[in-house]
């Protein structure tokens, strides 16, 4: 399963399973683009995948999240 990201107003969760991450996680709560980011990455998911999958789920989410960095 790719990692799957989902949002809520202005926050989003996700749900990821290897190989994308080391582990099954599914976000405690809903997060700002760039807390999801950090989250995903510790997981060990790739940076492209996460980016494309905010894509997915958002296409405005980086006029949403103007500080975000990589």
């Amino acid at each position: 399963m790719p990692i799957q990201i989902s949002r809520q107003g202005e926050l989003y969760s996700a749900r990821v399973t290897p190989p994308h991450a080391d582990v099954e996680w599914v976000s405690p709560h809903s997060m700002s683009a760039q807390q999801l980011y950090n989250a995903l990455m510790e997981l060990g998911c790739h940076p492209v995948d996460i980016m494309d999958a905010l894509s997915e789920c958002d296409p405005e989410w980086e006029r949403r999240a103007p500080n975000f960095r990589t």
